[in-house]
């Protein structure tokens, strides 16, 4: 004879879909941060000027506010730095990439 299932199970959702939707919407925000970040690179190097320029230290500082929001991870901040170092930053465009 078949052993009956618990009320109790019968309202639980074991469905396939709901257990993975959340590792799906993960991988959706991890591609969303990824392509933000490629984003605000192409801005604030692509875009370098001489004029107005930053030392990388300042360029930095500005930036770590997306760090903390989680937009951008440390380790690319510190390849973003490296790679503006002996680059001028337009003060618009990093304003723009920044949201503001």
């Amino acid at each position: 004879a078949a052993v009956g299932v618990p009320s109790s199970l019968k309202q639980f959702p074991f469905t396939r879909s709901k257990t993975t939707r959340p590792a799906a919407r993960e991988g959706v925000h991890q591609s969303q941060k990824q392509a933000n970040q490629r984003q605000i690179a192409i801005l604030a190097i692509g875009t370098a000027t001489p004029h107005e320029s930053w030392s990388a230290a300042e360029f930095v500082g500005d930036l770590e506010p997306l760090v903390e929001r989680g937009v951008a991870s440390p380790e690319w901040l510190a390849v973003l730095s490296k790679a503006c170092r002996n680059s001028g930053v337009d003060r618009r465009m990093l304003a723009m990439a920044k949201g503001e």
